[in-house]
């Protein structure tokens, strides 16, 4: 993420929301990763501390989410202190990177762990589909335009390109025009995460 602030001189929104999507990847691939850390007996001996299956779900889901909005906050210290931007950086515009740095990453988090072991068994298939899905989530809205009839399969994935739409031709952020975008992004990371538990709670061991 902070080689992309390297490139000069830095187009605000095009670069942080670049930045973004990297972050999202990145939280997805940690997300694979993160929830299959402890081994058996030391997840048995978590659930009876959380005394809920469901509680100690959300708890990991949250933790990493947590470690998520750590790198956004750095992600986004990095690229105000940066300068070489096209055009004066605003407040709304660093109140906005941090806001946009912190859904991907959280809807990146609850994304990745659908394709844990637990969920696909097939390693390569299940990294394959991860690198596969989180490119055509970002390039989404591009796909959809070459290829029509494929909005009625891809428009289940996370709707990272709303970002992409609306700022990536503009010079700067607006808190009013984020407003639908992050209400979106904050619906289906909570329908998302309430799949991912109803299906893991059904695979428990």
């Amino acid at each position: 993420m902070v080689v992309t602030y390297t490139l000069r001189p830095i187009d605000i929104t095009g670069t942080f929301i670049f930045s973004s999507c990297l972050l999202f990847f990145v939280m997805a691939w940690m997300g694979y990763t993160y929830f299959d850390a402890e081994q058996n007996t030391s997840e048995e001996i978590l659930i009876l501390k959380s005394k809920s299956y469901t509680q100690y779900l959300l708890s990991k889901i949250f933790m990493l989410q947590f470690f998520g909005v750590l790198l956004s906050l750095f992600s986004t210290i990095i690229g105000v202190t940066c300068g070489g931007f096209l055009y004066p950086l605003t407040i709304v515009d660093i109140v906005s990177i941090l806001i946009i740095h912190i859904v991907f990453s959280n809807i990146g988090v609850v994304f990745g762990m659908f394709f844990q072991p637990r969920i696909i068994s097939n390693t390569k298939t299940s990294r394959l589909l991860i690198f596969l899905l989180v490119i055509i989530s970002i390039f989404k809205e591009q796909i959809i335009k070459e290829v029509a009839f494929l909005k009625f399969v891809i428009w289940i994935l996370p709707p990272i390109n709303m970002f992409t739409e609306i700022f990536l031709h503009l010079h700067h952020f607006s808190l009013i025009k984020l407003l639908m975008p992050i209400i979106t992004m904050i619906i289906y990371t909570v329908f998302e995460a309430t799949i991912l538990v109803t299906i893991m709670k059904k695979r428990l061991y």
